[in-house]
C-alpha cells in the first residue's frame, strides 16, 4: 500500500488537522451559515405573510406548476450564464485583492455585482413583475435605472475596459441592446419573443466570455509588472 501511495504521490500530501481547518474556515463558515439561515427564515416569513404553502417557495417551479421540465429552458440557461459570469468576476476579484491589485479587483467586483443584479432580475422578474405590479414603478423606469447603473459602470471603468479585449463586451452589449429594443418597440408575438430572448441569451453568453477571458488574463499577470499608471486606472 505504501508503494502505491508513493507512486500516486499521496505520501507527499500533508493532511490538515481539524484544528487548523476550523481556524481557517471559521469566518466563511459562519458567514455562509448565517446568510443561509436568514434566507430560509425569509422564505418562511414570506410564506406566512402571503398565505402561500411553504413548499411552493422551496420546490422547483416546474414541480409546483406541473409543467414540463423544458418550459423556460432558454431563460433558465441565461440565468445560469449570468450566475457563472458573476462567480468568475467575484472569485477573481478576491484573488486580485489578496495580491494587492486593487484597480483590477475593483473592476471585477463591480462587474460581478452588476451580473448578479441582472441574474436576480431574470430569476425573479424584477423589471417585468415585481417593480411594476408590487412597487408601482413602471417597467420603463426600471430599464432607465439599469441603464444609468450601466452608464456609471462604463464611466468609472472605461480606462480599464479599453485595456482589455473589449470587442467581446461591445458584441455582448449590442445583442443585449437589440433584445431591449425588440421588447420595447414590437408587440408580443411568438416570433418577437423568440428573437428577443435569443438576442438576450447570446448577449449573456458573450458577456460571460468577456469576463472569463478578461479575468483569466488578469490572473495570469504577475502583480510586479503593474505600473503606477495602471494603478491609477479603474
Amino acid at each position: 500500500m505504501q508503494a502505491i501511495a508513493t507512486k500516486l504521490g499521496l505520501d507527499t500530501i500533508r493532511r490538515q488537522s481539524v484544528k487548523d481547518q476550523l481556524r481557517r474556515i471559521s469566518v466563511p463558515l459562519g458567514v455562509v451559515l448565517m446568510a443561509g439561515l436568514l434566507v430560509i427564515l425569509g422564505v418562511y416569513v414570506l410564506a406566512q405573510a402571503t398565505g402561500t404553502p411553504v413548499s411552493r417557495l422551496t420546490r422547483d417551479p416546474s414541480a409546483v406548476t406541473k409543467v414540463s421540465f423544458y418550459i423556460g429552458l432558454l431563460s433558465t440557461m441565461g440565468i445560469m450564464l449570468w450566475s457563472a459570469a458573476a462567480a468568475v468576476c467575484l472569485f477573481s476579484a478576491r484573488v486580485l485583492q489578496r495580491q494587492s491589485r486593487f484597480p483590477e479587483a475593483r473592476f471585477l467586483l463591480a462587474s460581478g455585482l452588476f451580473c448578479l443584479m441582472l441574474a436576480a432580475d431574470d430569476a425573479f422578474l424584477f423589471h417585468e413583475e415585481v417593480f411594476p405590479e408590487y412597487l408601482y414603478i413602471p417597467e420603463g423606469a426600471v430599464y432607465l435605472g439599469y441603464a444609468m447603473i450601466a452608464g456609471l459602470y462604463l464611466l468609472v471603468f472605461m480606462p480599464r475596459i479599453l485595456s482589455t479585449d473589449y470587442l467581446l463586451l461591445v458584441a455582448a452589449g449590442a445583442f443585449l441592446a437589440g433584445s431591449i429594443v425588440l421588447d420595447r418597440l414590437l408587440s408580443f408575438s411568438q416570433l418577437e419573443t423568440f428573437a428577443e430572448d435569443s438576442l438576450k441569451f447570446m448577449g449573456i453568453a458573450l458577456l460571460l466570455t468577456y469576463y472569463a477571458h478578461t479575468a483569466a488574463g488578469m490572473l495570469g499577470l504577475p502583480a510586479k509588472i503593474n505600473s503606477p499608471e495602471q494603478h491609477k486606472q479603474g
